[in-house]
């Protein structure tokens, strides 16, 4: 689906990393964390955390190939995806951490606090490590990519905003233009992230406004941008149309109240703008303008970690999480049943790729691919004709699709 944009006319930033580890918020406040036999401390991008629950959980209730009774608990820590890089691959960080953490029962999530200072075994972002300031890894860090995200422009489902263009996101976030006529004339309607935000530095690269240098009356986490976005839909209409925020697309999703919905966004150069899927707020989330490069905010989830000369993750049960989310191993579990649910995109669905934050994209076929997988977990009916069901590489007669991935055919 394409929509018309308004058109107006048309900077990067390195952070202090160790200043930006030392930010963690919040004091200890919850009961000691219970003792786990076997645990992955990660620490970083808040946008993320909506996915970690379901994937926190079906980890929790994992055993693994051979029967290990004791399943993967991950400790999650969402001060923002610089942050959690700065704890793994500053030099100047002691590589712990402290305070409250969100561990997973296997149904639902709950708080604890870390006994003392706690290694962290992956640090999680949303963008690159040079957008968080490091234009090299240490010799034993090495960075894994995972699903895909899409970053958006957002509003109440009440406004009749459907597209920015980075022209206009430029003048509002980068200049504050409060001239008449503009569309988003007051600051105090403009909910934003902070620097470490690896939603605000994608946005920062799209638009070319430096992420510490947003202008809004607004800072605060995902959660408090949706309750400002929903809280627009009581103002008169102007300001209701005039009221946006800058979110990830698994925090709109995982919002149940559904009142809140992406912009269509229009990059520099293009003649119309891209919502993430085919359609703004409505079923199926098929991610299709994501998966093959129109919509221009995405990248993959950046994981850092300690790794052992083999250049394999240090601690064996991040390498397993690790393995799972870039699709070097299947878990037990539907995994991308579980990405679809929060519209984050495996490798495996996706059509295109990017080596730089907001670089070109290049065209990309997956060493094993699962398109049909894709369609059928966000519910596409009917499913293209080529997607036949298979039981192995003999059931796919298909010119074209002789694989057998996921329980349908496909190209490889």
């Amino acid at each position: 689906m394409r929509t018309k944009s308004l058109q107006l006319t048309g900077r990067t930033l390195a952070l202090g990393a160790f200043a930006a580890a030392m930010a963690i918020a919040g004091t200890a406040s919850a009961d000691t964390c219970p003792v786990f036999a076997k645990t992955v401390v990660i620490v970083g991008s808040s946008a993320v955390s909506s996915f970690m629950t379901p994937l926190g959980n079906a980890l929790a209730n994992h055993v693994d190939e051979n029967s290990d009774p004791d399943p993967i608990n991950v400790l999650y820590q969402s001060p923002g995806s610089c942050t959690g890089a700065t704890f793994v691959v500053s030099p100047a960080s002691p590589g712990t951490t402290t305070g409250d953490v969100t561990y997973y029962t296997g149904s639902a999530s709950a708080t604890c606090t870390l006994a003392g200072a706690t290694k962290v075994d992956i640090g999680i972002s949303d963008v690159f490590a040079a957008s968080c300031g490091f234009d090299s890894l240490p010799s034993k860090v090495k960075e894994f990519r995972g699903p895909v995200q899409s970053m958006a422009f957002a509003v109440s489902s009440a406004s009749q905003t459907r597209t920015m263009s980075a022209e206009a996101a430029y003048l509002a976030l980068g200049v504050g233009d409060t001239t008449s006529g503009f569309p988003f004339p007051d600051l105090n309607k403009i909910w934003v992230r902070d620097q470490a935000s690896g939603t605000q530095q994608m946005i920062a690269h799209a638009i070319n406004v430096p992420a510490n240098a947003f202008i809004s009356a607004h800072s605060t986490n995902a959660a408090g941008i949706i309750t400002g976005l929903q809280a627009s839909s009581s103002l008169d209409p102007a300001d209701t149309d005039a009221t946006f925020g800058i979110l990830g697309m698994d925090a709109i999703r995982g919002n149940t109240a559904n009142d809140v919905v992406p912009l269509a966004y229009q990059h520099y150069g293009q003649e119309c703008g891209f919502w993430p899927s085919t359609t703004q707020a409505t079923a199926p989330f098929d991610m299709q303008n994501t998966r093959d490069g129109h919509y221009f905010i995405q990248g993959p989830i950046h994981m850092f970690t300690k790794v052992n000369n083999a250049g394999d993750p240090s601690n064996e049960n991040a390498k397993i999480l690790i393995d799972y989310l870039t699709g070097a191993a299947d878990p037990d579990f539907d995994l991308i049943a579980l990405e679809a649910a929060k519209s984050i995109v495996p490798d495996c669905a996706m059509h295109v790729m990017r080596d730089e934050e907001a670089g070109p994209f290049m065209s990309y076929q997956p060493p094993r691919s699962c398109d049909c997988k894709w369609l059928d977990a966000v519910g596409a009916t009917p499913l293209p004709e080529e997607c036949t069901t298979c039981d192995t590489d003999d059931d796919c007669d298909t010119a074209g699709r002789p694989k057998c991935n996921y329980g349908f055919c496909e190209v490889q």
